[in-house]
């Protein structure tokens, strides 16, 4: 199939998850993110099908663009940047008018790439975004107060249901409870507490770091679990715990493969940087990520500066 076939397929794929229909199965890599960006506006009740055309527009360029680009270097061009925008964005808002939604590809303003991890930076709204509240959810959602709150914005705050319980977030338009979310969370985590055998659960070696700043030492790591119960052999998620502060350096590893392979995005300030031979992106001065020897490196240790960041990830062995 040549690239206009692909092309003709893509937006048929598209007009269909625009306009409601089924979501197609066929599509692969960079178009599969794409679709899934189109796929979560109309899932989120964004008005993509009202602003069909301007979302199909916005969608089929950042398709264009990385198929000319991949035409013209040889090398396969990292995909969903756009699509996480769009994603971290709308997650994090949980819903959002079209408007909103529709402007929010604009708003890239630096992208790193490290093999399959991508992180943006994007501009921090000149005006406060709000969004309604769904119909749905009117009149179940709380200050601590006990008001009403009919949208959100940045200064909205923590919410509580009509019983007092701490909202966490909203799934499919239905409130989950802070206990909810811890409960599904320790459901779905193995914690392990034997840094020694950590290899024997992954695809991948997982390494350990030589050094760590005063006070701290491995707490635990945990693994995610499937709907069998079953650890994934391509995550390990370790902890190095400071008894003295309460202070924790966290420190994922993950096979670094098309299922793994990850997006996030931030208003904060991002910077490339080395980890060793690699390429590696610090985010807000607290976070670093790299990727080397098959695997995803993410490390996040608040309190410490970059410096001490790069000395903990070079030392892993």
């Amino acid at each position: 199939m040549d690239n206009q076939d692909q092309y003709r397929r893509f937006e048929a794929d598209l007009d269909a998850l625009l306009e409601g229909r089924e979501n197609p199965a066929n599509q692969t890599g960079e178009d599969k993110g794409l679709l899934a960006f189109g796929g979560m506006l109309a899932a989120a009740d964004l008005g993509a099908g009202a602003h069909k055309e301007a979302v199909k527009q916005r969608i089929s360029g950042q398709a264009a663009t990385r198929r000319s680009a991949r035409g013209l270097t040889g090398r396969k061009v990292a995909g969903g940047v756009a699509v996480a925008a769009a994603l971290a964005l709308v997650i994090g808002i949980g819903f959002a008018p079209s408007s909103f939604a529709s402007g929010i590809l604009d708003r890239i303003i630096s992208t790193v790439t490290l093999g399959h991890i991508t992180v943006f930076q994007v501009e921090t709204p000149s005006e406060e975004a709000s969004a309604p509240l769904p119909e749905a959810l009117q009149g179940k959602v709380f200050t601590k107060d006990g008001k009403p709150v009919y949208e959100l914005n940045s200064h909205t705050g923590p919410l509580y249901t009509a019983e007092g319980e701490e909202i966490a977030g909203f799934a499919n338009k239905e409130i989950v409870t802070k206990a909810q979310a811890e409960a599904e969370a320790k459901e779905g985590i193995l914690t392990l507490t034997n840094p020694d055998a950590l290899s024997n659960s992954t695809d991948f070696r997982v390494k350990l770091p030589a050094y760590l700043p005063e006070g701290y030492a491995f707490s635990r790591a945990e693994q995610y679990l499937d709907e069998q119960g079953n650890a994934s052999p391509k995550y390990m998620s370790l902890y190095f715990a400071n008894a003295g502060t309460g202070n924790e350096i966290y420190l994922q590893q993950r096979l670094a493969d098309e299922e793994t392979a990850y997006a996030s995005s931030t208003q904060d300030e991002i910077k490339k940087t080395q980890v060793g031979d690699a390429d590696a992106v610090i985010v807000n001065g607290n976070s670093i990520a790299w990727e080397a020897d098959g695997v995803m490196f993410d490390l996040v240790a608040k309190g410490l500066d970059e410096s001490e960041l790069i000395r903990i990830a070079e030392s892993l062995k």
